[in-house]
């Protein structure tokens, strides 16, 4: 009886610890990730910074997912619109350019990527951990 008692007890403060990690926890609206992002000074050394968040933005501006965005090569590519077939659901996208997506894609037109690819492509675990680490610095 005593050690039951101590037992529910220990699992309501864990349960309580849990809830307050979770009140704690910050949650940022997209928009303010990409301002933060497109302003984020990237260090010297960390140009796979760069090609991350390039990759980041480019997902938010044309609402691609990272595993589209991932598999999109140059011959996706025909006047000034995205066209392909998204992984997930095999729905066929046209995705007109707007200025920012066309100037990411005039950035990495001379690149040269296994496949065609038009991005330099990490796993999606590690792109959202460097773009966690530039826009949840303490300022």
């Amino acid at each position: 009886e005593l050690c039951e008692r101590i037992l529910k007890e220990h699992r309501i403060r864990e349960l309580q610890a849990k809830i307050e990690m979770r009140r704690q926890a910050s949650c940022i609206p997209w928009w303010e990730w990409t301002k933060k992002l497109e302003s984020y000074k990237i260090p010297a050394g960390r140009d796979a910074f760069s090609d991350t968040r390039d990759v980041f933005l480019f997902c938010c501006y044309t609402g691609l997912r990272y595993s589209d965005a991932a598999k999109l090569t140059w011959d996706d590519i025909h006047n000034n619109k995205i066209e392909i077939v998204t992984k997930k659901t095999s729905d066929r996208l046209i995705i007109d350019f707007n200025r920012m997506t066309k100037a990411l894609l005039e950035k990495y037109s001379n690149s040269h990527y296994k496949g065609k690819k038009v991005f330099p492509v990490i796993s999606n675990q590690k792109m959202n951990s460097i773009c966690r680490s530039c826009v949840c610095k303490p300022e």
